[in-house]
């Protein structure tokens, strides 16, 4: 899901996407899929491939977010 994610952010921009919201941050699995970027709140965000995509991408937007 990382490199889905990645593809995404580049063809966001590519395609002159602007403000981006992430639908979701934390959410469980349901029947409609896994839309949060961590499944619970005290997952550990090293271990989340959407997680550390979605900072790496902010940070090379200059966003100040923490290292997991």
């Amino acid at each position: 899901m990382g490199d889905i994610y990645q593809r995404y952010f580049v063809a966001w921009q590519e395609n002159g996407g602007d403000l981006l919201c992430q639908f979701s941050s934390v959410s469980r699995w349901s029947q409609w899929g896994s839309w949060g970027l961590l499944q619970f709140a005290a997952a550990d965000p090293r271990q989340s491939p959407k997680f550390k995509a979605t900072m790496e991408w902010a940070r090379k937007l200059g966003q100040k977010v923490a290292a997991p």
